[in-house]
């Protein structure tokens, strides 16, 4: 890869060339808490692994066993996962629960590979609203389908918690762009912000009523378009959801991501309640499967950290080929016959080249998952960047993790500040989006520098659009 190298200096102007790294200066304040419950790096992946659907179009034991091991290695915290009524009742709401069907038991064997592997889940709540309010109806009746559609969402908890033991599930998601992307009629008379926030009120009081209130924690509202009806999350549900959501894609750089994070965080501060980054990319497919794209995902995750979110959750943590109805889907999105193109490792059952290799990206977010650390009470410390490079923070007792980033094309030398002095070494992961070579076995970026007396501080320099965690 050294040609690409030369080849990517060649086009920088000569006088960088012959003139040294640019120096700045990063701080870490190691006892300022900027989220005193950091839940790490996390993704929307989906327990699509054992569905007739992947059965059925090639996807083997052995891409199963693949894909897990990378879940494990990368040290995924949290998955979220599509789920919807049809996989119990088939056809319609009408219909009677059927926690063994075909769809329900593939489901299962994802949920065990995921309690295995220590990932906890964030379940969603159906998928296309308000559709999936009235599933199998041609028009929505909310005296009908709001009472049974919460018995649907209640009865589900206990079968997957209390009667099967997926204690990971931790979180239930409502909805997916419900008044971003509507789906189906609504009610006569109600706008799809009033409904929205009455069939979350239903959900809550639902799963009071039988007592299984305390087994999840509700995230709403999970819009995208810079986070719609947040504000409106706020005043109307303040009193019924746990965590607040939202999302966009395509912003600038570290820089504007910043900026769209501290918005939504600005929304919430007063509630005291926890805020997800619940989706984020880049929809220029092309640009996804270059080795930028990687520095670009560590640029969203520093902005997310730094501005107090409790996780952030890239979608789409693996190529994946949906279920029905979207199994055929396509072109539209990057979906291209079902499978969607969007993750950072290919598809292995995919009409593309070496379907089962890692895309640059899966190096950049591997790192992250796997340094940054999470749960367990860990913290993101407050961090001030320095010209052309960005920075975030994590830790949890004694263990810190630094994120440096370098946004500039140029390398640049950098000093990072502690406030207080590190009695332990500290050793360096480095992405260099021009040195990535993907392969097969998708290796984590292993460590290649220790620093053995970090003190209060260390120098280091890094490559143009090149990031390392510590």
């Amino acid at each position: 890869m050294a040609g690409n190298r030369l080849a990517a200096l060649l086009l920088i102007p000569a006088v960088s060339l012959c003139a040294a790294p640019r120096e700045g200066v990063l701080r870490v304040d190691l006892d300022g808490a900027v989220q005193r419950d950091f839940l790490g790096v996390n993704g929307v992946y989906h327990g699509f692994a054992f569905m007739p659907e992947q059965a059925a179009r090639g996807m083997t034991e052995a891409d199963r066993v693949r894909e897990f091991d990378r879940v494990r290695r990368m040290g995924l915290h949290i998955a979220r996962t599509w789920y919807r009524p049809d996989w119990a009742y088939g056809a319609s709401f009408a219909r009677p629960f059927d926690w063994e069907s075909q769809k329900m038991r593939a489901f299962y064997q994802w949920l065990a590979a995921m309690k295995e592997a220590g990932v906890d889940v964030a379940l969603q709540a159906a998928w296309w609203f308000p559709r999936d309010m009235h599933h199998g109806f041609d028009s929505p009746r909310p005296e009908r389908d709001l009472p049974r559609y919460a018995e649907w969402v209640s009865e589900s908890l206990h079968q997957l918690i209390e009667v099967r033991g997926f204690a990971n599930i931790r979180y239930l998601v409502l909805f997916t762009e419900p008044t971003q992307s509507k789906a189906g009629p609504l009610p006569w008379g109600e706008t799809l912000w009033q409904y929205c926030a009455r069939t979350v009120k239903a959900v809550h009081h639902r799963l009071a009523a039988d007592g299984r209130r305390q087994l999840v924690k509700l995230i709403a509202p999970n819009n995208g378009a810079d986070a719609r009806n947040l504000k409106e999350a706020v005043a109307d549900l303040n009193g019924v959801i746990d965590i607040y959501s939202g999302h966009t894609y395509n912003k600038a750089g570290y820089e504007g991501w910043l900026s769209f994070s501290r918005g939504m965080s600005d929304v919430v501060a007063g509630t005291g309640k926890p805020l997800w980054l619940d989706e984020y990319g880049r929809s220029d497919e092309a640009y996804r499967a270059t080795g930028d794209y990687g520095t670009h995902i560590a640029e969203i995750v520093a902005a997310s950290m730094n501005a107090g979110h409790q996780t952030s959750m890239i979608w789409l943590l693996f190529d994946q080929l949906y279920v029905a109805p979207l199994d055929r889907a396509g072109p539209r999105d990057s979906f291209h016959d079902g499978v969607h193109r969007w993750g950072t490792c290919k598809w292995p059952g995919d009409t593309i080249a070496e379907p089962r290799l890692p895309y640059p990206s899966w190096y950049a977010l591997s790192l992250l998952s796997r340094r940054l650390g999470g749960r367990a009470g860990t913290h993101t410390l407050k961090t001030e960047g320095g010209s052309g490079l960005a920075a975030a923070a994590t830790r949890s007792g004694e263990d810190v993790s630094v994120l440096v980033i370098n946004t500039a094309p140029e390398r640049r030398r950098f000093r990072v500040a502690l406030s207080a002095p590190l009695k332990r070494p500290m050793h360096r992961y480095l992405y260099d989006p021009v040195q990535i070579q993907p392969a097969e076995d998708a290796r984590l970026i292993p460590r290649d520098r220790r620093i053995g007396k970090p003190g209060s501080g260390w120098k280091d320099e890094l490559p143009g659009r090149g990031f390392a965690v510590y």
